[in-house]
Protein backbone atom coordinates (compact mmCIF):
# COMPACT_ATOMS: atom_id res chain seq x y z
CA UNK A 1 0.00 0.00 0.00
CA UNK A 2 2.77 2.46 0.82
CA UNK A 3 4.81 3.50 -2.19
CA UNK A 4 8.01 2.08 -0.72
CA UNK A 5 10.42 2.92 -3.52
CA UNK A 6 9.16 6.50 -3.72
CA UNK A 7 9.27 6.99 0.05
CA UNK A 8 12.83 5.65 0.19
CA UNK A 9 13.82 7.92 -2.70
CA UNK A 10 12.32 11.07 -1.18
CA UNK A 11 13.63 10.13 2.27
CA UNK A 12 17.13 9.73 0.86
CA UNK A 13 16.79 12.97 -1.14
CA UNK A 14 15.83 14.92 2.00
CA UNK A 15 18.88 13.61 3.81
CA UNK A 16 21.12 14.42 0.85
CA UNK A 17 19.83 18.00 1.07
CA UNK A 18 21.07 18.31 4.65
CA UNK A 19 24.36 16.68 3.62
CA UNK A 20 23.91 13.53 5.68
CA UNK A 21 24.89 10.94 3.10
CA UNK A 22 28.60 10.70 2.62
CA UNK A 23 28.88 6.96 3.14
CA UNK A 24 25.36 5.84 3.87
CA UNK A 25 24.68 2.31 5.00
CA UNK A 26 21.38 0.51 4.77
CA UNK A 27 20.38 -1.88 7.52
CA UNK A 28 17.87 -4.17 5.85
CA UNK A 29 15.89 -7.34 6.47
CA UNK A 30 17.39 -10.81 6.90
CA UNK A 31 17.90 -12.67 3.62
CA UNK A 32 16.07 -15.70 5.04
CA UNK A 33 12.79 -13.76 5.35
CA UNK A 34 10.07 -13.92 2.73
CA UNK A 35 10.16 -11.72 -0.38
CA UNK A 36 7.18 -9.75 0.93
CA UNK A 37 9.27 -8.49 3.85
CA UNK A 38 11.97 -7.33 1.45
CA UNK A 39 9.54 -4.71 0.13
CA UNK A 40 10.15 -2.28 2.97
CA UNK A 41 10.40 1.49 2.80
CA UNK A 42 14.13 1.06 2.63
CA UNK A 43 14.09 -1.11 -0.42
CA UNK A 44 17.52 -1.25 -1.92
CA UNK A 45 16.56 -0.04 -5.45
CA UNK A 46 14.95 3.19 -4.18
CA UNK A 47 17.88 3.84 -1.88
CA UNK A 48 20.44 3.13 -4.61
CA UNK A 49 18.55 5.36 -7.08
CA UNK A 50 18.57 8.31 -4.67
CA UNK A 51 22.29 7.93 -3.98
CA UNK A 52 23.11 7.62 -7.68
CA UNK A 53 21.07 10.73 -8.53
CA UNK A 54 22.91 12.68 -5.82
CA UNK A 55 26.30 11.46 -7.08
CA UNK A 56 27.04 9.66 -3.81
CA UNK A 57 28.66 6.22 -3.76
CA UNK A 58 26.50 3.86 -1.70
CA UNK A 59 27.88 2.12 1.34
CA UNK A 60 27.53 -1.49 2.32
CA UNK A 61 24.15 -3.12 2.82
CA UNK A 62 24.06 -4.90 6.16
CA UNK A 63 21.19 -7.37 6.43
CA UNK A 64 19.61 -8.35 9.74
CA UNK A 65 16.23 -9.05 11.30
CA UNK A 66 13.74 -6.35 12.31
CA UNK A 67 14.70 -6.06 15.99
CA UNK A 68 16.58 -3.58 18.15
CA UNK A 69 19.06 -6.31 19.09
CA UNK A 70 19.77 -7.10 15.44
CA UNK A 71 20.12 -3.40 14.60
CA UNK A 72 22.53 -3.07 17.52
CA UNK A 73 24.68 -6.01 16.40
CA UNK A 74 24.76 -4.89 12.77
CA UNK A 75 25.63 -1.33 13.74
CA UNK A 76 28.47 -2.43 16.02
CA UNK A 77 29.98 -4.23 13.04
CA UNK A 78 29.44 -1.31 10.65
CA UNK A 79 30.65 1.37 13.06
CA UNK A 80 33.82 -0.56 13.89
CA UNK A 81 35.01 -0.42 10.26
CA UNK A 82 37.92 1.80 9.30
CA UNK A 83 35.65 3.44 6.70
CA UNK A 84 32.82 4.06 9.16
CA UNK A 85 29.49 5.17 7.65
CA UNK A 86 28.35 8.72 8.30
CA UNK A 87 24.70 7.66 8.21
CA UNK A 88 22.78 4.47 8.86
CA UNK A 89 19.27 3.87 7.57
CA UNK A 90 17.31 1.26 9.51
CA UNK A 91 14.30 -0.53 8.05
CA UNK A 92 12.30 0.26 11.19
CA UNK A 93 12.51 2.40 14.32
CA UNK A 94 13.36 -0.48 16.66
CA UNK A 95 16.42 -1.32 14.56
CA UNK A 96 17.37 2.38 14.56
CA UNK A 97 17.17 2.43 18.38
CA UNK A 98 19.63 -0.48 18.38
CA UNK A 99 21.90 1.46 16.01
CA UNK A 100 21.84 4.47 18.35
CA UNK A 101 22.72 2.27 21.33
CA UNK A 102 25.66 0.77 19.45
CA UNK A 103 26.91 4.22 18.47
CA UNK A 104 26.76 5.34 22.09
CA UNK A 105 28.61 2.24 23.30
CA UNK A 106 31.36 2.95 20.78
CA UNK A 107 31.70 6.56 21.97
CA UNK A 108 30.04 8.04 18.90
CA UNK A 109 27.54 10.88 19.13
CA UNK A 110 24.34 10.94 17.10
CA UNK A 111 24.14 12.97 14.85
CA UNK A 112 27.54 14.63 15.26
CA UNK A 113 29.50 11.47 14.37
CA UNK A 114 26.83 9.40 12.63
CA UNK A 115 23.27 10.15 11.53
CA UNK A 116 20.58 7.56 12.20
CA UNK A 117 17.26 7.23 10.40
CA UNK A 118 14.34 4.88 11.01
CA UNK A 119 11.06 3.96 9.40
CA UNK A 120 7.50 3.76 10.81
CA UNK A 121 7.45 6.71 13.25
CA UNK A 122 6.62 4.43 16.17
CA UNK A 123 6.48 5.84 19.72
CA UNK A 124 10.10 4.86 20.36
CA UNK A 125 11.20 7.38 17.72
CA UNK A 126 10.29 10.24 20.05
CA UNK A 127 11.24 8.51 23.32
CA UNK A 128 14.92 7.96 22.53
CA UNK A 129 17.53 10.69 22.62
CA UNK A 130 18.14 12.31 20.30
CA UNK A 131 14.70 12.00 18.76
CA UNK A 132 14.80 9.80 15.64
CA UNK A 133 14.34 11.02 12.06
CA UNK A 134 11.87 8.57 10.54
CA UNK A 135 9.15 8.02 7.95
CA UNK A 136 5.52 8.25 9.09
CA UNK A 137 3.30 5.70 7.42
CA UNK A 138 -0.44 6.41 7.31
CA UNK A 139 -1.19 3.17 9.17
CA UNK A 140 -4.81 3.99 10.02
CA UNK A 141 -5.56 4.88 6.40
CA UNK A 142 -3.65 1.81 5.23
CA UNK A 143 -5.80 -0.37 7.50
CA UNK A 144 -9.00 1.19 6.19
CA UNK A 145 -7.96 0.76 2.57
CA UNK A 146 -6.88 -2.84 3.22
CA UNK A 147 -10.26 -3.60 4.81
CA UNK A 148 -12.14 -2.15 1.84
CA UNK A 149 -9.86 -4.07 -0.54
CA UNK A 150 -10.49 -7.31 1.36
CA UNK A 151 -14.27 -6.82 1.35
CA UNK A 152 -14.19 -6.02 -2.36
CA UNK A 153 -12.07 -9.11 -3.07
CA UNK A 154 -14.52 -11.29 -1.13
CA UNK A 155 -17.34 -10.03 -3.33
CA UNK A 156 -15.34 -10.11 -6.57
CA UNK A 157 -11.91 -11.74 -6.78
CA UNK A 158 -10.90 -9.46 -9.67
CA UNK A 159 -11.72 -6.28 -7.71
CA UNK A 160 -8.32 -5.88 -6.00
CA UNK A 161 -6.02 -3.04 -7.06
CA UNK A 162 -2.82 -1.42 -5.88
CA UNK A 163 -3.42 1.73 -3.85
CA UNK A 164 -0.54 4.14 -3.26
CA UNK A 165 -0.60 5.81 0.13
CA UNK A 166 1.17 9.03 1.15
CA UNK A 167 3.89 9.17 3.78
CA UNK A 168 5.67 11.95 5.63
CA UNK A 169 9.31 12.36 6.51
CA UNK A 170 9.71 13.32 10.18
CA UNK A 171 13.03 15.18 10.40
CA UNK A 172 14.24 15.14 13.98
CA UNK A 173 17.52 15.42 15.85
CA UNK A 174 19.15 12.10 14.87
CA UNK A 175 20.31 13.42 11.49
CA UNK A 176 22.72 16.21 10.69
CA UNK A 177 25.50 17.33 8.36
CA UNK A 178 28.31 14.96 7.47
CA UNK A 179 31.10 15.03 10.08
CA UNK A 180 34.15 17.00 8.95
Amino acid sequence: LLDDALSALVWSDALVEIEVLQRAVLVDVDLDRSRELLATGLDEPGYQEALAEAGIAPGAVQRCSFTAAAGHAAARELLARAERPTAIFAANDDMAAGVMRAASELGLRVPRDVSVCGFDNTPISQQIFPALTTVQQPTRDMGQVATVQLLNAIRDRSAGRMVRMPYALQLRQSTGPVPK
